[in-house]
């Protein structure tokens, strides 16, 4: 892995980096579930 470039914001660099292409995916496996009720703030 080469290191970053220290001219490089950080928000345009690594993970945060635009996507260079868009995947359309379907059937992905789902883990957990949602609550049945939102929570509420205090």
């Amino acid at each position: 892995m080469t290191p970053p470039d220290p001219m490089t914001p950080r928000h345009l660099a690594g993970n945060y980096a635009p996507v260079t292409e868009e995947l359309t995916t379907h059937d992905l496996p789902v883990t957990g579930t949602i609550p049945p009720e939102p929570a509420t703030p205090p």
